[in-house]
């Protein structure tokens, strides 16, 4: 993966993270709200596995925010 794209992912993720936090959102909340376990949020946040698109689909319609803007709708 280039470095350009591997760090367009960590923006992305990081991004995530900040937007749960910020609705006092736990791990497992949004996995509850995604519809997936938390684990699997867990290792999209710790970078140990790549959330498919649609994963990345989830998670922002569960934060309400905009996959291509990052701004919240």
């Amino acid at each position: 993966m280039s470095k350009k794209k591997n760090e367009n992912k960590k923006d992305l993720i990081d991004q995530l993270i900040k937007e749960r936090k910020l609705r006092k959102l736990t791990q497992e909340e949004l996995a509850q709200i995604v519809g997936c376990p938390q684990p699997s949020i867990s290792r999209i946040e710790n970078r140990i596995s790549s959330p498919t698109l649609e994963m990345i689909e989830k998670i922002c319609d569960a934060l309400s925010i905009d996959i291509f803007t990052k701004r919240r709708f």
